[in-house]
C-alpha cells in the first residue's frame, strides 16, 4: 500500500522566498520595463519548484504569485 505524501516545510519555503525575491525584483525593473511584461518573471519560481519539488509546490507557487 503507498504511504500519503509527506508535508516537508523546505518545499514549500523556498517557493515563498523565491516569489518574494521576484516581487522584489519586480518593484526595481518597473522603472525600466513594461508593466504587463513582468508577469512573467513569476514563471521562473513556479518552474523552478516545479523541477526541484514536484507539482503541489509548484502549484503553490503559482497560487502565491497572483
Amino acid at each position: 500500500m503507498r504511504e500519503p505524501p509527506r508535508f516537508h516545510v523546505k518545499e514549500y519555503l523556498l517557493p515563498v522566498l523565491m516569489v518574494a525575491a521576484v516581487t522584489m525584483l519586480n518593484f526595481f525593473l518597473e522603472k525600466f520595463i513594461n508593466p504587463l511584461s513582468l508577469v512573467y518573471i513569476y514563471l521562473i519560481p513556479a518552474i523552478t519548484s516545479a523541477l526541484l519539488f514536484g507539482i503541489w509546490p509548484s502549484l503553490f507557487s503559482s497560487l502565491i504569485s497572483l
